[in-house]
């Protein structure tokens, strides 16, 4: 899938993506017109400024394990250095 990537701040992007500059509702409403094809949206405010615009027709909650706690101590203390 080819990317587009919104930013006011980067001048390059990787060898499958278009860098977009500006505003992001009217590039993403451009980008509409022209292809026609669904798109997925990443990150918080881009996605925030697309709902605002009334651009999104379907929502697709993901969501990802991550690990939370303190790891489990060792019966053996360690130490650096000489024994």
């Amino acid at each position: 899938m080819r990317k587009v990537v919104f930013s006011s701040r980067s001048s390059a992007v990787d060898w499958n993506a278009r860098l977009v500059t500006g505003a992001a509702v009217a590039g993403t409403t451009r980008l509409t017109t022209e292809d026609g094809g669904a798109k997925d949206v990443g990150g918080a405010t881009l996605a925030a400024a697309a709902l605002r615009a009334g651009l999104i027709d379907e929502y697709a909650i993901v969501t990802r394990p991550v690990l939370v706690g303190a790891a489990r101590r060792s019966s053996r203390r360690w130490t650096t250095g000489s024994t």
